[in-house]
């Protein structure tokens, strides 16, 4: 006689008899009232090859298991075999999070169950090591998979967590004097603030295009684009623009001491360095006047664009004395006169008039040959 030897889930084993042993069993079965190891299985009918036994009201174990086989001359013959038997168990997932009424599936040992439950149970599984996956959902996510050791019955817990399908988009402002005013247009809506934040909720996932609105006094870069597969933040820097600036004058070429002056925008300004500063000057054009200092020429009169803190370089150049000036006049006249001179002395010569000759003019030294 043969059997599988181990008893799974119905705690049933098939008995098959060998060819001469059934030629002599009965078909009547009887277990032993104490049910310790040995059971007797007695037989009293014969044409019997194979038989069953239910151990599922035994404690989980090891038995020896014996058939007694008895001819028809009432000759015994006894078999045994071991059957370990083992309870079968119950694996429970057990899901948090998903609505009510949501279904949803295990897929435990190559069996797929669903339930609109919180619970699937797994009946009549074997002590063992065992896989398992859980079904995706939309809108949620979970543990995809794992494994169970069952040694008993078993309860695995499944969390699924809400996958947002929209997010909250904060700009954040610094910068700013405290209680100014901002604007930022996100996806074609406009928010204002006084505060730090501006907030824009419900946005699904993707590409946006914002825009700053500017504030005069600041600076800050206009617009740019987020990208949202989440709750996001933007920072957002302003940066204060002067609103007034200085410009300097700086001359050069003037002795060291010397005053001078500018006139800018109708004001007039000294100085007996270098420089003339001139703050609080607002983006603008303006003209302004070199002043004349005695024995100098200047620029004189011009233009300047303020758009920022500005200098302007003047030069001054030393003017000549008169009587450095008349110099070269008062030379030509006299040389003019000189020629003149000359001139009527060499006219009023009498013509006839004998010139008179050295005596050397007159005796000249012989030249040797």
């Amino acid at each position: 006689m043969s059997s599988s030897g181990i008893i799974y889930y119905t705690g049933t084993v098939q008995f098959n008899l060998s060819s001469n042993e059934s030629s002599y069993v009965t078909s009547t079965l009887t277990i032993a009232s104490n049910t310790s190891s040995p059971l007797i299985l007695t037989f009293d009918t014969t044409g019997l090859s194979t038989f069953s036994f239910n151990f599922a009201t035994l404690a989980p174990g090891a038995y020896n298991v014996t058939y007694t086989v008895i001819n028809p001359n009432g000759l015994e013959s006894q078999s045994s075999v071991m059957v370990y038997t083992q309870r079968a168990n119950t694996v429970t997932f057990e899901e948090s999070g998903l609505a009510p009424g949501m279904a949803w599936s295990v897929t435990f040992n190559g069996v797929q169950q669903s339930s609109t439950t919180s619970t699937i149970s797994f009946n009549n599984i074997a002590i063992g090591n065992y896989t398992y996956t859980v079904s995706s959902i939309a809108g949620y996510r979970a543990v995809p998979s794992g494994t169970v050791t069952v040694s008993g019955n078993s309860t695995v817990q499944i969390s699924f967590v809400a996958i947002p399908t929209s997010f909250i988009v904060t700009f954040t402002e610094s910068g700013l004097s405290s209680g100014t005013t901002w604007s930022v247009t996100f996806n074609g809506v406009q928010q204002s603030s006084t505060t730090s934040t501006i907030s824009f909720n419900n946005i699904p996932i993707g590409n946006y295009a914002y825009t700053v609105s500017s504030i005069a006094g600041y600076r800050a870069v206009p617009s740019g684009t987020v990208t949202v597969s989440g709750n996001s933040t933007v920072q957002i820097s302003f940066v204060a623009v002067p609103t007034s600036f200085t410009v300097t004058f700086t001359e050069s070429g003037l002795s060291s001491g010397t005053t001078w002056s500018v006139t800018f925008n109708g004001v007039h300004h000294s100085s007996a360095t270098s420089t003339i500063v001139i703050t609080g000057v607002a983006a603008g054009t303006y003209s302004y006047t070199i002043q004349n200092v005695s024995g100098y020429t200047v620029p004189g009169t011009s233009t300047i664009t303020v758009n920022g803190n500005s200098s302007v370089n003047v030069m001054f150049t030393k003017t000549p004395s008169e009587w450095s000036t008349l110099l070269p006049w008062i030379i030509v006249i006299i040389l003019v006169i000189a020629v003149i001179v000359v001139a009527i002395a060499y006219a009023r010569k009498p013509k006839n008039a004998k010139v008179i000759q050295t005596p050397e003019e007159e005796n000249p030294p012989k030249q040797n040959p």
